[in-house]
């Protein structure tokens, strides 16, 4: 029972630190919110449950390397509190690691929704286009044989010209390229 109340007490603990993080570090409620917009972006585009994991634990990533930046800072501050070059260069490097998690895990969330917004943006411009020429922009391929299933000529010589390398996403698939539009 005394092992049970010692690990409470130390959540205790844990929830104090990040109580103060959120209260007293700008940077921190910076990184929470951009936190937030990819959460409500993960919602907006469902992204499968492999990306959610990525992108959480980028998440984790950048706000724990945060939190030990504003850890060593105020190490820093506690043990000189006056300026001091050495002091100065150790929140530095700090700060840069801040950047180290930052910018790779940046990158990996724009590769997860890459696709999804790609296929926001132009899927849109090409259903009224396909609904303009054909009357409908309903989207399908064959991936067994990766072949069109064209209707007519016209689709054909209209689509392979306009958009053949166009991402499509598709009853929760992403397809290499918009391989058919059915009238």
């Amino acid at each position: 029972m005394e092992f049970i109340k010692n690990r409470l007490k130390s959540l205790q603990y844990v929830f104090q630190g990040v109580y103060y993080l959120v209260k007293n570090e700008p940077p921190v409620i910076v990184h929470i919110l951009t936190s937030l917009a990819w959460v409500i972006l993960g919602f907006y585009f469902q992204i499968t449950t492999n990306e959610w994991i990525i992108q959480l634990l980028c998440i984790g990533i950048v706000l724990s390397v945060e939190g030990l930046n504003t850890a060593i800072e105020k190490i820093c501050d506690f043990v000189h509190p006056e300026h001091h070059k050495t002091i100065g260069i150790i929140k530095d490097i700090a700060a840069g690691s801040v950047a180290f998690a930052v910018i790779p895990a940046t990158i990996v969330l724009c590769i997860i929704y890459y696709p999804y917004v790609l296929t926001l943006f132009f899927l849109k411009k090409y259903e009224r286009y396909s609904k303009r020429l054909f009357g409908s922009a309903y989207i399908g391929c064959d991936l067994r044989n990766d072949s069109a299933l064209y209707d007519t000529y016209q689709t054909r010589r209209v689509f392979s010209r306009c958009c053949s390398l166009l991402p499509v996403y598709h009853h929760g698939c992403f397809y290499s390229g918009l391989l058919a539009v059915q009238a």
